[in-house]
């Protein structure tokens, strides 16, 4: 038998940390158009890779598929700006 309270805590605590995620690479994305050194681009890349894994993650996790494409449909609009601030900066 599933425990469902727990099934629905993990659940919510991935899409969580997906969000959270996500609320890291827009701070990124916001420093580094605002102040492109390579330091902030390369932090804006990092924190894409942990939103990517976190989406992965919550993909594989959780039932609840709404939450989720919503907020990679927000780190694909801020890939997509990321890789136009990219090729302006760096060799």
């Amino acid at each position: 038998m599933i425990d469902h309270t727990k099934a629905s805590w993990k659940n919510e605590n991935v899409i969580s940390q997906l969000r959270n995620s996500v609320d890291n690479v827009i701070a990124a994305m916001g420093q580094a158009q605002s102040n492109p050194t390579e330091q902030a681009i390369q932090q804006a890349q990092n924190t894409i890779n942990q939103a990517e894994n976190a989406l992965a993650n919550a993909l594989e996790k959780s039932e609840q598929v709404e939450p989720i494409h919503r907020l990679q449909e927000q780190l694909n609009r801020n890939k997509q700006q990321f890789d136009q601030l990219k090729p302006n900066h760096l060799s």
